[in-house]
Parts: C-alpha cells; sequence; structure tokens
C-alpha cells in the first residue's frame, strides 16, 4: 500500500479551459486512459512504481478496479490514441527511468508520445510532493507562447536562483 499523496492545490488547475478531475476512487486505469484520449492537457500527480511484472517501464499506482488492476503502464498506453496531442506533465517519482534492458528503451513518456503526446515532462528521479508548483510555471510559460525545451530551462534557471538546494529540476526530462 502507498502512502496518500496530498491533492493537487485548486491553483494548479487555474487556466484549465475544460477540466475533469479524476481522484480517489474515481481514478482507476480504465477510466484514465479514457479520459486521456480527448484531453488537450494531461497532470498525473501520483506514485511512480517500478515493477518489472508489471511493465518494462515505470507503472503510475491509481486507485484499483473491479479486476484488481491499479497501474497505469506504457504497454496499455500505446493501445490508445491521444487525439488531443495533449500537454503531459507526469507528477510521479521516477516516471522517466528506464528499464535495464540494453538493445531497446521503453518509457512511460515515450509511451505518451507514441500515442500523440505533442510534449511530455517526468523526472528520472524522486520529486517531491510539492512538484506541482515546477510544473504549473513550466506549463505557464508554454501557454504564453515558448517552446517547451525553453519553458523547461527558463524554469530550472529561475528555480536554481531562488532555490538552489533543488536539484531535482535538473531530473526533469522533456520527451517529444
Amino acid at each position: 500500500k502507498l502512502a496518500r499523496l496530498p491533492s493537487a492545490a485548486e491553483v494548479d488547475l487555474a487556466g484549465a479551459q475544460r477540466l475533469l478531475r479524476l481522484k480517489g476512487a474515481q481514478a482507476t486505469p480504465e477510466r484514465v486512459l479514457e479520459a486521456m484520449e480527448q484531453a488537450t492537457d494531461i497532470d498525473i500527480h501520483a506514485h511512480g512504481v517500478v515493477d518489472r511484472a508489471l511493465s518494462d517501464a515505470t507503472v503510475i499506482a491509481l486507485s484499483p478496479q473491479q479486476d484488481g488492476r491499479y497501474a497505469l503502464t506504457a504497454e496499455e498506453l500505446r493501445r490508445r490514441h491521444l487525439h488531443g496531442a495533449p500537454l503531459v506533465v507526469l507528477g510521479a517519482c521516477s516516471a522517466a527511468r528506464l528499464p535495464p534492458i540494453l538493445h531497446e528503451t521503453s518509457s512511460l513518456p515515450q509511451a505518451f508520445v507514441a500515442s500523440g503526446a505533442r510534449a511530455v515532462f517526468a523526472a528520472t528521479a524522486e520529486i517531491p510532493n510539492d512538484a506541482g508548483a515546477f510544473f504549473r510555471a513550466v506549463r505557464e510559460r508554454i501557454q504564453s507562447g515558448e517552446e517547451p525545451s525553453q519553458a523547461l530551462r527558463a524554469e530550472r534557471l529561475d528555480w536554481h536562483k531562488k532555490q538552489p538546494h533543488m536539484r531535482w529540476v535538473d531530473k526533469v526530462l522533456l520527451y517529444q
């Protein structure tokens, strides 16, 4: 059993045109996959879990379905198409961790891109529970016209100036 994460602050959702917020028992893998198919922006704040019995890539731990399945996997995601070409924020520890397979890579962010995401932000390491503020600032830069790579770089630099001890921001990667 995983520890309960704090809810995303309402301010993290500011500016959302249409918002479907799935939390608690609503946030099952099938329900989340269905909702993501038409989304233009996806923010996932959940636990990232490395369990090679479930997937070669990190999985997102969601609420269990009636059949007991709780993991959002790269394999399931690759079977879907994200019609809204969303900007995706994976606010989950180690969401971008690669499996120890030398001849190929398969990660959750790569699965999002393969399914139609225009950009995916994910960390290769553990992130703090309040990481939403960083990701929100990156998203705001993109919404104001910056390219995703420039937005990530600029926000990292700002965070290093304001909070030099926050080195986890260096572990956030952009996939396109």
